[in-house]
């Protein structure tokens, strides 16, 4: 997940050779960075669920601040608003569209990680364009082998395999 919000910094750093590319990193994680800070003080929330997906056990399931449509949207906005401001007039738009680019790329690659329906906006409204949380013991879709291999070197005992496969793998490992 991260090669590839980076991979759009390195990508805008072509397109705008004057800005930093320490400035883009810290855009293209604005949203992750300002969910932990909104997670810290409870304006969003997660839970650890073990099995919830096959490569990690975080239910996000209140985002609307940072990891909704409306949410990045505003804070792209601001951001380019800011750099604007300090003087990155030409780096500006570009620095906005890093920010927005985490959300595209959130849904593109996050399958498993948000319910059904993430909110477009704070307030609610439907199901968004977040992807799907998997429902059942088998995804709905194979893993890509990035994903499989971050599953490998997240721990020794960790495998690629079912959902009820790694629970009960969890068990028997609890109760050693």
């Amino acid at each position: 997940m991260f090669v590839g919000h980076y991979g759009v910094s390195f990508a805008i750093k072509r397109a705008s050779p004057t800005t930093s590319l320490g400035t883009l990193f810290l855009a293209v994680q604005l949203l992750d960075v300002l969910f932990s800070v909104f997670l810290l003080v409870g304006l969003e929330k997660l839970r650890v669920v073990p099995g919830f997906t096959q490569y990690n056990p975080y239910d996000l399931y209140y985002m609307p601040y940072t990891h909704s449509l409306a949410g990045a949207a505003a804070w792209a906005m601001v951001a380019t608003g800011l750099a604007f401001a300090a003087g990155a007039k030409a780096g500006a738009p570009w620095i906005g569209a890093d920010v927005f680019s985490h959300f595209l790329l959130a849904g593109i690659t996050g399958i498993g990680r948000w319910r059904p329906s993430s909110p477009r906006s704070a307030s609610g409204g439907g199901s968004g364009t977040g992807p799907r949380r998997r429902s059942g013991a088998e995804p709905r879709c194979t893993p890509s082998p990035l994903t499989r291999s971050r599953a490998i070197s997240a721990s020794p005992d960790s495998r690629p395999g079912s959902i009820a496969e790694n629970q009960a793998r969890n068990r028997i490992v609890a109760t050693r």
